[in-house]
């Protein structure tokens, strides 16, 4: 295990190096110039704008200026934001609780809502209540969250009132900070709780057939209990695949939801940056976003091995 923990981590670093080098490329390519937002005007002056450019190190061939940000980010410098300037770490881990806060809150309540409909309607497969479930599923796959948020704000928030549109009610007592969450956070949790419905029927319905569930239930054992004790946890180790691939969107934030209901998290600081050309600040999202994102896919893959005791990763890498 020791001697897979060092392989992924080393392949970790080669993979950070590559994805620093692609978009770095790639966003200094794109159209737009990031001295318009320091330089306002329709015609500046080009020699202010040469000047601002070297003010901000855009002066530089592109090459020497990916090997000056990856110097300072290989040590956490992720150097200053053009429009805030401030810098860009503390800038991403200012926003990072907000976004973390709702995505969990989301992924929770999907869980909860997944796992029973799953299940059900895996042991009740062809019934009145799985074609229900299906549509459901299908409904939520193929909703879009723009759609289906402002619609919720429009409902509940701008016709009914029952809940606060926008923002996350920064000082306002538990109670009315609580409100500001549930737009947002049922918006994401439709999406989530779609895909793991039909994850977790799919998973529960293959273990079903399994030899050792007919084995469990010809030694006496009772349905329910054959199915919580023995069919429920195999069902559950696809799961973590599932769920694991949805953290990538708890990092990364929900730029179309948190643009809709003007959420402070990473999300909407990441469109923002790219409408300015924040170039530090992409980067510094991309690269926060990507190492996160590998040490998690690390950390399920060790999940698989609790999960699972007879997955083992002793062999990889010798």
């Amino acid at each position: 295990m020791t001697r897979y923990v060092a392989h992924r981590i080393a392949l970790t670093g080669l993979l950070f190096i590559g994805i620093s080098a692609v978009v770095f490329f790639l966003i200094h390519a794109a159209p737009g110039d990031p001295t318009a937002f320091f330089v306002p005007g329709t015609q500046p002056d080009p020699a202010v704008r040469r000047a601002v450019a070297g003010d901000l190190g855009l002066d530089r061939p592109i090459y020497i200026q990916y090997v000056r940000w990856f110097k300072r980010a290989a040590v956490g410098d992720l150097g200053l934001s053009f429009r805030y300037q401030v810098p860009v770490l503390g800038l991403i881990l200012e926003r990072v609780p907000a976004t973390v806060q709702l995505q969990l809150l989301a992924i929770a309540a999907a869980l909860c809502v997944s796992l029973p409909l799953g299940v059900l309607s895996a042991v009740r497969s062809g019934s009145a209540f799985d074609r229900v479930s299906t549509v459901f599923t299908l409904f939520g796959i193929s909703m879009p969250e723009f759609w289906s948020g402002l619609m919720l704000l429009l409902v509940f928030a701008l016709q009914l009132r029952w809940l606060p549109p926008t923002g996350m009610g920064e000082g306002a007592p538990a109670l009315e900070r609580l409100a500001h969450y549930v737009l947002p956070a049922t918006v994401l949790a439709l999406t989530y709780t779609a895909w793991y419905t039909r994850f977790a029927k799919t998973s529960m319905l293959e273990v079903l057939h399994e030899d050792y569930m007919r084995t469990a239930r010809a030694k006496g054992l009772r349905p329910r209990t054959a199915l919580l004790r023995h069919g429920l946890r195999n069902a559950l180790i696809p799961m973590i695949t599932v769920v694991g691939l949805s953290l990538p969107r708890l990092l990364g934030g929900s730029i179309i939801v948190e643009s809709i209901f003007a959420w402070p998290g990473i999300g909407r600081l990441g469109l923002e940056a790219v409408l300015k050309r924040d170039y530090p600040v992409i980067m510094g999202l991309t690269i926060f976003t990507a190492c996160l994102v590998l040490l998690l896919n690390l950390a399920i893959d060790l999940l698989y091995v609790a999960a699972d005791p007879r997955i083992s990763y002793d062999t990889v890498g010798q």
